[in-house]
């Protein structure tokens, strides 16, 4: 597996700028919404956009078009993190090929950035994506929409840790770590988010390992840890780390959050 950086992206007129203007969002799940414009999702309001997973199904992507295009007029880089929902399909095609059509797709923009277990410097900012997926104990639920068992998804979750070990080894000043899944377990998650819907709390207690890791700590700790997954936004500052999530499926969502060095 290549771990090299893939991307050195420099404009040094721009540097202060950039550093004050990191935009944050996730799981805007496009999909899922009848209609939508895009402003109203993602007001633009940084210049660099991190979009840290579950924004729309791969294999539907032309239909998002428009969203796609608004976001890479609207800021100078685009930076998109892969969430599980990337990967849903009724075509059993298999990740490698979603993979193949989403760069693809990606081609019509060239400041639109797919991270998968790869990292990009801009601006002396180290950005490093992953899906990072989970580590599961059982096999998937039926609303796990992936042809994936427990033993493929257990060996995705370690190639993603293999992966952030080794580029957390550089020991990169401004790191800058984006993964769908939350890299840390969150006491209040299952109380806050699912302790109204007696459902949802059933199904997060008998799957819980489909919604968050235990804590990931690597040899090296980024500056931030941006995450999606949980429809639950998060702030915290842990041992060094600031760990941020900023969740379209959140009541606390925020169209123009920025996070700043």
């Amino acid at each position: 597996m290549s771990w090299s950086i893939s991307k050195n992206i420099s404009n040094k007129k721009e540097d202060e700028c950039l550093y004050n203007k990191i935009q944050v969002c996730s799981d805007l799940h496009l999909d899922q919404l009848d209609s939508y414009e895009s402003f109203k999702l993602v007001f633009p309001y940084g210049k660099i956009l991190i979009m840290a997973g579950d924004i729309c199904h791969i294999v539907n992507l032309e239909k998002h078009k428009s969203f796609f295009s608004f976001v890479s007029e609207k800021f100078e880089y685009v930076i998109y993190i892969p969430g599980n929902h990337e990967f849903y399909n009724d075509l059993n095609l298999t990740l490698s090929e979603l993979e193949y059509k989403v760069n693809i797709f990606l081609k019509n923009y060239n400041n639109i950035y797919y991270l998968n277990n790869q990292s990009i410097v801009i601006n002396r900012i180290l950005f490093t994506g992953s899906c990072l997926w989970c580590f599961p104990s059982s096999e998937p639920p039926p609303w796990f929409k992936l042809n994936l068992s427990k033993d493929e998804l257990c060996h995705l979750y370690k190639d993603s840790l293999n992966y952030l070990n080794k580029i957390s080894s550089l020991n990169y000043n401004n790191h800058v770590i984006i993964t769908h899944y939350p890299p840390l377990f969150i006491d209040n998650f299952s109380r806050d988010n699912f302790s109204r819907d007696n459902t949802k709390k059933t199904k997060y207690y008998k799957y819980k390992e489909y919604y968050q890791n235990e804590t990931i700590l690597l040899k090296n700790m980024p500056k931030f840890w941006v995450f999606g997954h949980i429809h639950q936004n998060y702030i915290k500052f842990i041992d060094k780390t600031m760990y941020i999530s900023n969740q379209y499926k959140s009541k606390c969502y925020n169209d123009k959050f920025l996070l700043s060095f």
